[in-house]
């Protein structure tokens, strides 16, 4: 009997430890003294939520101690009032995932005498020895970024490196780490506190713009047994919320290649590469109900044209016709394995097949022997972002979070890879779509106890296609195509050595779709200086 209770409790201690679910909301303690540093019980410490004017109550214990938790990130304002003491204020920021002890020394006086601090203040972050770093809201508004993509600034941080070139999650445009020596798809995506991961290649799923977003943290070490599934980084974004006031924003950055000059090393005859970036959006966050309800509405759209070169070797006009007394290679007659008499195939080997094959080759543009034709044609990248948050306050610590996130590409990418053709035509075209949604109730059920429920979905769906889908390229140059449904039509590709590749890509089309649904419930339980936190995660 007393080894299967202890059994139990070990299994009760087990589940308290690590099934805690990860938070995006902070945690403040500290303890109320005098002059003397003796303790003052009974102070009555209030933070009020300066952006929604939230008031959150505490008492201090018999040893002075106070505790906030479940706070949202943001600024807030910490007041302390007792009896024979003059009063005290104090404003701060509070951190995403940050959970930090601020002491307060009451002077003896009146109420109406008042210590007011108003420098900026670091609180001690003594309650956790994670690893972790929380980039604000004026570093990720306020930071040059190429492309506006705020989690570019976790390379600002010690441990963060980017991808290795032409890794799988770099590749046509996606954000990919390496923290701490991690592989780059050990890494772990939240937003608002739920998944939010392509699970492809386990990169970022919904990228919110830059003005939505509140903050974000990456934490690299140590952290606690709440952030799982992923044994390197975890990226924990905040989007921004409404407030009591409204406030908004709107902007568009634009590029475009007729602005540019000359491009000195552009081959005569050949126009400039197109370098064409336009990206607009706009936010607007504001009170429905003053106190009550806030909503937080934005969108962005991208609109990228970018030329991409490459250097390739086509069959010249006389070489489409067996002549190949100007050329390098010398034909082999298949049937003797000596080269055909002055290096010309004669016209009873013609295949129509092979003609049209050869004929599908563009023309050279220019005298360089093995790279005798150069392409710049245009990758399309367009994208479309929106988000839609509403907050409610329902009782004075009791708040509802719900949010909805959109995020739709457009990407043609002209030359599917280094390995595949290196002549126009032959691309992909990569569609994704990504949703991603949450909803979070906090609620206190006394002073001790509080409760964090979270729900989250996520749907992220891929795709990479022939850049002609469809089209029967295949029946073009009297080839049998190798399916009956049209989604699998495209030219089989074709490999003759000294050559451009010719056909498209092996490994297309592919479409993938994925939905994550989840559930999230933590407690938390303060007693005294302590604070026991527990939960699951599914």
């Amino acid at each position: 009997m007393k080894t299967r209770i202890v059994n139990v409790m070990v299994g009760l201690c087990l589940f308290l430890s690590f099934a805690s679910a990860q938070t995006v909301l902070g945690t403040l303690a500290g303890r109320v003294t005098d002059a003397a540093g003796k303790a003052v019980p009974g102070a009555a410490v209030t933070l009020t939520v300066e952006e929604t004017g939230q008031k959150l109550d505490a008492v201090t214990d018999a040893n002075g101690q106070y505790h906030f938790t479940l706070l949202p990130p943001g600024p807030a304002r910490l007041d302390v009032q007792k009896t024979g003491f003059g009063s005290y204020g104090e404003t701060l920021t509070v951190l995403t995932d940050q959970k930090v002890n601020l002491d307060i020394h009451l002077t003896p006086g009146t109420r109406s005498e008042r210590v007011e601090v108003s420098a900026p203040v670091t609180p001690l972050m003594a309650e956790s020895g994670a690893v972790s770093f929380v980039i604000e809201n004026r570093n990720v508004t306020g930071l040059p970024l190429d492309g506006r993509n705020f989690y570019e600034l976790s390379l600002l941080l010690p441990g963060v490196v980017p991808a290795a070139q032409g890794s799988a999650g770099s590749v046509r445009g996606a954000f990919a780490i390496n923290i701490n020596g991690g592989r780059e798809d050990s890494n772990n995506f939240l937003l608002d506190g739920v998944y939010n991961n392509d699970p492809k290649l386990n990169g970022v799923g919904t990228q919110t713009p830059v003005d939505a977003i509140r903050e974000f943290e990456v934490l690299s070490n140590s952290y606690d047994a709440s952030f799982g599934r992923n044994g390197a980084g975890q990226v924990n974004v905040i989007t921004q919320s409404g407030s009591n006031q409204w406030h908004g924003t709107a902007y568009d950055f634009f590029r475009n290649s007729a602005l540019d000059g000359t491009n000195y090393f552009a081959h005569a005859g050949q126009n400039n590469p197109k370098d064409n970036r336009n990206q607009f959006g706009a936010t607007l966050g504001g009170p429905i109900v003053k106190g009550r309800s806030f909503l937080f509405v934005d969108y962005e759209g991208r609109r990228f044209r970018e030329g991409i070169t490459q250097v390739s070797n086509v069959p010249t006009l006389l070489e489409r016709q067996g002549n190949f007394t100007q050329s390098a290679v010398a034909p082999m007659n298949p049937l003797t394995g000596t080269p055909f008499p002055g290096n010309t195939i004669p016209s009873y080997y013609d295949n129509p097949v092979g003609a049209a094959i050869a004929n599908a080759y563009p023309l050279p543009n220019r005298s360089v022997a093995g790279q005798n034709y150069v392409s710049s044609p245009t990758q399309f990248d367009d994208s479309d972002h929106f988000d839609l948050r509403f907050d409610q306050i329902l009782g004075k610590a009791t708040t509802l979070t719900t949010r909805y996130s959109f995020d739709d590409r457009r990407l043609t990418v002209p030359f599917a890879g280094t390995s595949d053709a290196l002549i126009p035509g032959y691309g992909n075209t990569v569609p994704s779509r990504s949703q991603n949604a949450a909803i979070n109730l906090t609620h206190p059920f006394s002073s001790s106890w509080l409760s964090e429920t979270r729900l989250g979905f996520n749907r992220v769906s891929n795709s990479v296609n022939q850049q002609f889908a469809g089209t029967d390229l295949n029946k073009q140059v009297g080839l049998p195509e190798v399916s009956s449904s049209s989604r699998d039509f495209g030219l089989s590709q074709i490999t003759i050595p000294g050559y451009s590749i010719l056909g498209d890509d092996l490994t297309s089309p592919q479409h993938g779709a994925t939905d994550n649904y989840q559930l999230v419930q933590q407690a938390s339980y303060v007693r005294g200086r302590s604070i026991l936190k527990f939960g699951g995660d599914i």
